[in-house]
């Protein structure tokens, strides 16, 4: 379990300058919150949504919406555009796809619907980092 006066007292002073928003603090509440028996996954969820969200701890669209990058035209099949968006910045159509079907096999499996900390949590048991140095367990 992680001591959230701490942890808050901790990341405020060393990752935002001494000072956090209530959002800053609510988005990393509800991360804290995800049910892990593995603090270092933890680690992985809140250091991916520090970066990706830049610093903002609240799923966000990429800035830019990925112009000038290869995945930022609009899919000639979908009209949709695949850049980066919520708390992972996922891009790419195909990155996209297997992200729905694992969060689609997550809500079937436990028969609760689909959480922000569900999708975060893909992303942190199908990196290569997550699954080679933290045998993720959540």
């Amino acid at each position: 379990m992680i001591h959230r006066s701490y942890f808050f007292d901790t990341v405020r002073s060393t990752l935002f300058a001494g000072k956090m928003s209530s959002s800053q603090v609510e988005g990393c509440e509800l991360l804290l919150d995800y049910e892990c028996p593995d603090d270092r996954h933890r680690g992985y969820i809140l250091a991916t949504a520090f970066h990706e969200t830049a610093r903002t701890m609240q799923p966000i669209e990429e800035y830019g919406k990925g112009k000038g990058k290869k995945y930022g035209v609009p899919d000639p099949e979908t009209g949709e555009t695949y850049y980066g968006r919520g708390y992972v910045q996922l891009t790419w159509k195909y990155n996209y796809e297997k992200a729905s079907v694992k969060l689609n096999q997550m809500v079937r499996n436990s028969g609760q619907p689909a959480t922000i900390t569900s999708r975060i949590s893909i992303g942190a048991k199908n990196s290569q980092a997550a699954r080679t140095r933290l045998r993720v367990s959540c």
